[in-house]
């Protein structure tokens, strides 16, 4: 800034000698350009330090070279004169800051005045002082021209100077005070060497600076320890609260020994840097940090706002607003920011600072008032529109910038101002522009505000000249963003939830990315505002946003205290007094506070108010179990009818209606989560040629699914994102990705452990925090599940982060997990069916799970066989296709002993594709005799036979007789479904005889079926009665429970029905008793036992019903047909038990 005239008198040698006349401007400029090689401002910074010197020496006190020359202090300065040292100690930044160094350096000389009077009573402002200043010390010695010449021969110089139009606030032309002024000060100036106070500045990124240069502070930990301190210069800081900012939660064992090494070092730093006095201080509690040893430019801007309304008061705007001006240009960018941004440290700093940058924002807003008051509307439009871009939503700012604009002549563009801003308030938080902004729209469009108007009283937007800036507006507030307007079911959720906090209460709303969690809140928030009349207060924490950082709740409560009114300058910067006043403020009070998008508890838990009557709403990723007193629901995706109404809301209802099919093929595909749907219809909605059937197609390619559901800024992979960059244990993230790459609907301990190649507690741990990020769910206990969308994700990061050899490794182990405990099952099952599982020997890298009986075989089948198939198919198309041939020859027994006929099917069909790969014509014949029999079981006879052909020509091709029983087996069975019994004999009794006794066994009871349907019943009981006494002998459990099956039919069938019941109740028991309970074998035999029971006139409902339940459980009757025979009192036979009998 141009500083104001400086008038450069005759050097003073002695008393009594009058000052020359003041030369001209231009010849003083000349002077000081030839003298300061600086420049102006150069010259300002050397005069500002004689004026301690000699005011002080004119006190009756020495000059500071004299202090530093004597290495001592002054110990008969009296506090008078310590007071005028300290004031003058600041003129020399001030200076120094170039910016408005005229109204400093003003100001300064009137405070000097005024204690000149003190000092020497009736010398100031009167002819004695005039005659005081006129007999001070003199020399005509000339300057240097070299400013940096040797110090002493500086010190033998002294030059005085003088100001002109001294008024306290800078004006040029006052009364008659203004020459008292003038003539009551002369100023002398000495070269000397003056110890400078330390400088610090937070008003961005930390500086300190001893006699200008920067002090090397050390790491991010010392630094913030200082800052800590800073923040409160002058005050005695905790030692506690050091901690909690240098560490935040995560302390040293140590702390207070930390902590006191930290501030050594920085002790010694600037001792080193040449720091006069010692600046941190140990006091008993903790470190304080002396405000008389250093000038702190956040003080410097406090104390210029406060003279600037006093400037204001008193009608001096010039000088307020160059006060207010350099007060802003104090900031070189966001406070303290690199220690803020870090996570090493604790809320107290973020706390600071958010209290500075509202003080920014204060400073700016007066500023802006004080410009306007004083006609500034031109010069000040440009920086307005600057800080409205950085901060739309602040309503202060837009309405000065639209009065600066209108008394510009550019009415159109504070129109536009208030357009805009009343977009980014709708679109941001749901509201309209306060009363404030709109009164100011008014008041252009009717012309009150324009070219030729000044704001009064009665005008918003700033005061007129010597009115005081105005208050924060108190308003009740309401930062609600606006209502989701295609918000879409959770009907139950929303009554249960608003019951729950309409007076009162808090409720955390958990569940995965895009599920809904904020739209539920803020729609549940807008039902129940009316009952909060003391405000509503929302804030997006940024716990889960791309790119973001989670707020700090200091800062969050530094936010709400303002909102709530409470002055900036009021809000206590430690942690503890915050919360005491927000606690405070919100006891007696009714609130509604939305705490959006947390990222834990920790971050929530100071937020929560303190009065009865509020009602707090928190979203979270996260299940915030540790949260006091709050009611929790875990938000789910939608359920179908939720999700096409989505679909129809978004992209038009009668589009949606006509495609049916398409629009459940999108609903499947989206897995029914509300963001994905959302994305989904929006691009339907944007693309009229569209129909519902072109998306669906596009969904469904798996790998590019993910990329059609994104629009703009918004997708699914982005939200995904955040959660997965929030794991901070690389284990966690690596579990992840590697559960991307298996194809199955969910994962067992056992399976993630062989994945991951970790101890099954190290598997379940590390899941279990994957539930805890909503990157996996968990169904049941031990079984963990992700949705299609997320296994999408995972896979990506699977692919862009692990290596091909890691990836190819870690489904091997899974697979071969799968394979192991196949094996198992099968051998328990079926002990006889070793020579198949032997077929395709295959080394395997984990043994899979321990199973020990039937029973367990029943549960592991249940369990996992999707991801059996999953595995199976991965296996067949993957470079491991012998493995896919031991997994399917493993399971064939298992499956069938559930009665999970389709799945033997899938299974078989994934055989057969490994065995073509393999070639090997054993693979290939017991792939077609698997499919063979499931073909049958599930009633395709002409398949089934086509297929058992194919297999026996292999089996005979390589003499493999065990195959060729299996199959001759498989034939006579089909042969007898078909009706060509005279076949099936021939081929059951070649079977028979190719076969070991335990396939003789089972050929036996098969052709006792034959006999049934010839009607030779006799002999149909006599070879199930031999197979039943063979199945013994040999120890084959399950061949002796289908063979007293038969047998007991065999009975019913020949007419002795009590024979029957009780060999049915024989069969039911050796069932239970092997654990074939819940088999098909266990509904077939109930049902039987029921046939006999009504045969006898007695009641066989109950066995019905038990059957069909069975039944129902293995999806062999749907849900009509169960509850048809629980109706009936004599229902028909189902056909999954005519096919089998």
């Amino acid at each position: 800034m141009r500083s104001r005239e400086i008038g450069l008198a005759t050097e003073l040698s002695g008393e009594g000698q009058v000052p020359s006349p003041l030369p001209t401007e231009r010849a003083r400029r000349r002077s000081v350009r030839r003298q300061c090689p600086g420049g102006v401002d150069g010259a300002l910074l050397d005069l500002d330090r004689g004026t301690r010197d000699v005011v002080v020496r004119a006190a009756g006190g020495e000059p500071a070279d004299a202090e530093d020359d004597q290495g001592g202090g002054h110990p008969t300065q009296s506090p008078a004169v310590a007071e005028l040292r300290r004031q003058a100690a600041g003129l020399e930044e001030r200076a120094r800051h170039g910016a408005c160094a005229h109204a400093f350096r003003t100001t300064a000389l009137a405070t000097t005045s005024a204690l000149y009077s003190e000092i020497r009573p009736g010398r100031s402002g009167d002819a004695a002082g005039a005659a005081a200043a006129d007999r001070a010390p003199t020399t005509t010695a000339e300057r240097p021209a070299n400013p940096t010449a040797p110090i002493a021969a500086r010190q033998r110089r002294r030059r005085c100077i003088c100001e002109p139009n001294l008024h306290p606030y800078g004006l040029d032309q006052v009364d008659g005070r203004d020459r008292r002024h003038r003539s009551a000060i002369g100023w002398a100036r000495r070269e000397v060497a003056v110890a400078e106070p330390t400088q610090c500045r937070i008003l961005g990124p930390l500086e300190v600076l001893v006699g200008g240069r920067p002090v090397a502070l050390g790491g991010r930990r010392p630094r913030a320890l200082l800052a800590t301190l800073l923040l409160d210069a002058g005050r005695v800081v905790p030692t506690e609260r050091l901690t909690a900012a240098v560490w935040g939660d995560e302390l040293p064992g140590s702390v207070r020994a930390q902590v006191s090494i930290h501030v050594s070092a920085l002790r010694r730093a600037l001792e080193r840097a040449g720091c006069a006095h010692p600046m941190i201080e140990t006091v008993p509690g903790g470190y304080l940090v002396r405000t008389d040893a250093l000038r702190l430019d956040a003080d410097e801007a406090r104390r210029c706002l406060d003279e600037a309304r006093d400037a204001v008061d008193k009608g001096f705007v010039d000088k307020a607003a160059e006060l207010l001006r350099y007060a802003l240009s104090s900031w070189r960018g966001p406070v303290l920011a690199e220690l803020t941004g870090s996570d090493i440290t604790g809320s107290s700093l973020t706390t600071g600072a958010a209290r500075l940058e509202e003080l920014r924002l204060t400073i700016a807003e007066e500023w802006a008032d004080v410009e306007l008051g004083r006609g500034g509307h031109r010069a000040v439009s440009g920086e307005l529109r600057a800080l409205v871009a950085e901060h739309p939503l602040r309503e202060r700012l837009r309405a000065r910038l639209m009065r600066a604009l209108a008394e510009s002549g550019r009415q159109s563009e504070a129109l536009d101002a208030y357009r805009e801003g009343r977009r980014v308030l709708v679109d941001e938080l749901g509201v309209e522009p306060g009363a404030e902004l709109r009164r100011v729209e008014q008041a252009v469009l009717t012309g009150e505000i324009g070219p030729a108007t000044r704001p009064d009283e009665s005008t918003p937007g700033g005061p007129a000249s010597g009115d005081t800036v105005p208050a924060r507006d108190d308003a009740v507030p309401s930062s609600l963003p606006r209502d989701v307007a295609s918000f879409t079911g959770r009907a139950a959720e929303v009554e249960r939830l608003g019951e729950l906090i309409r007076d009162g209460g808090a409720l955390a709303i958990a569940g995965a990315g895009g599920v809904g969690k904020s739209a539920l809140a803020i729609h549940l928030a807008h039902l129940v505002a009316d009952r909060f009349p003391d405000g509503r207060l929302y804030v997006d924490l940024h716990g889960s946003t791309p790119d973001g950082v989670p707020l700090e709740p200091a800062a969050v409560l530094v936010s709400f205290l303002g909102a709530l009114g409470v002055p900036t300058s009021a809000i206590p910067s430690g942690d503890d007094e915050l919360d005491a006043m927000f606690r405070s403020l919100t006891h007696r009070r009714r609130l509604l506070v939305v705490l959006d998008n947390a990222a834990d508890a920790r971050q929530v838990r100071r937020l929560m108010p303190g009065g009865p009557g509020c009602a707090v709403v928190v979203t979270s990723r996260r299940v915030l179990g540790a949260l006091d007193s709050a009611t929790s629901l875990t938000l789910d995706v939608f359920d179908d009818d939720d999700a096409h109404e989505l679909l129809a809301r978004i992209a038009g209802r009668e589009r949606v209606e006509t495609e049916p099919g398409a629009t459940a093929d999108v609903v499947r595909m989206c897995e029914r989560l509300p963001l994905a749907l959302a994305l989904a219809a929006a691009r339907l909605a944007s693309r009229p040629s569209w129909s519902v059937r072109d998306l669906a197609d596009r969904l469904a390619g798996e790998h590019g699914r993910l990329s059609e559901l994104t629009v703009d800024d918004q997708g699914v992979r982005a939200s995904f994102m955040v959660s997965y960059a929030d794991l901070d244990d690389p284990h966690t993230g690596r579990m992840f990705r590697l559960l991307g790459l298996l194809d199955g609907l969910d994962v067992g301990v056992p399976v993630a452990a062989a994945l991951a190649d970790v101890s099954e507690d190290r598997a379940e741990e590390v899941l279990d925090r994957l539930v805890d990020a909503q990157l996996a769910q968990t169904r049941a206990p031990g079984r963990y599940h992700m949705h299609d969308l997320l296994r999408l994700f995972a896979h990506e990061r699977a692919v862009a982060e692990e290596t091909e050899e890691a990836r190819v490794r870690a489904r091997r182990r899974a697979v071969h997990c799968y394979v192991g405990t196949a094996l198992t099952a099968s051998s328990i099952v079926a002990p006889s069916y070793a020579w198949r599982t032997d077929l395709a020997p295959t080394t395997l890298t984990h043994p899979g799970v321990a199973l020990t009986s039937v029973a367990d075989v029943n549960a592991w089948v249940e369990v996992e066989r999707d991801n059996l198939i999953a595995a199976a198919r991965q296996a067949a198309s993957g470079d491991e296709p012998g493995v896919a041939m031991s997994l399917a020859a493993a399971l064939d027994a298992p499956l069938e002993y559930r009665g999970r006929w389709r799945e033997q099917l899938t299974v078989g069909e994934i055989a057969l594709q490994a065995a073509t790969r393999t070639g090997d014509p054993r693979h290939l014949g017991l792939a077609h005799n698997d499919l063979g029999w499931a073909y049958n079981t599930l009633g395709y006879f002409t398949e089934a036979l086509d297929h058992l052909e194919q297999g026996l020509a292999r089996w005979q091709s390589v003499g493999h007789r065990e195959g060729e029983a299996l199959t001759l087996h498989g034939i006579g069975v089909v042969c007898r479904s078909l009706g060509r019994l005279d076949r099936a004999l021939d081929c059951l009794g070649r079977a028979s005889r190719l076969g070991d006794p335990g396939r003789a066994a089972t050929c036996l009871t098969s052709t006792g079926l034959v006999y049934h349907r010839l009607g030779r019943l006799t002999e149909a009981v006599a070879a199930h009665e031999a197979s039943v006494a063979l199945a013994r002998e040999k120890g084959t459990m399950r061949t002796e429970v289908i063979a007293l099956g038969n047998l007991a039919e065999a009975h019913r069938l020949a007419g002795t029905a009590d024979r029957a019941v009780a060999t049915f109740r024989e069969a039911l028991a050796a069932g239970r008793a092997t654990g074939y309970a819940g088999t098909y074998w266990e509904a077939e035999h109930l049902w039987g036992l029921g046939r006999a029971l009504h045969d006898l006139g007695m009641d066989g409902c109950d066995s019905w019903q038990r059957s069909a339940a069975i039944l129902l459980a293995l999806g062999l009757v749907g849900p009509e047909e169960a509850a048809e025979i629980e109706r009936n009192p004599d229902p028909e036979t189902p056909a999954a038990i005519i096919g089998q009998l």
